[in-house]
């Protein structure tokens, strides 16, 4: 196995723990939510942005030329190319 496949398998194992953890935390501030009984501009913005991380998810999970934005792995899919 080649270092590059390497790095590409560590990259999808990090991004499917991200999305475990991004659908615990929504589920976790739907339940704060909930015990609160009323909702908070803060809390609209947080579960924004857990939808704007899974739809990243998805996209990088879906497609095999996603542009990760991580600065570390763009060297490496440009050599690849």
């Amino acid at each position: 196995m080649n270092i590059y496949k390497l790095i590409i398998a560590a990259e999808k194992s990090i991004l499917f723990f991200i999305a475990l953890l991004t659908v615990f935390s929504v589920f976790n501030e739907m339940y704060t939510v909930i015990q609160n009984g009323k909702i908070n501009l803060t809390d609209l913005l947080l579960m924004f942005i857990y939808a704007e991380v899974l739809s990243m998810w998805q996209l990088s999970t879906n497609t095999e030329k996603f542009q990760s934005p991580c600065p570390f792995s763009l060297p490496l899919r440009r050599s690849a190319d």
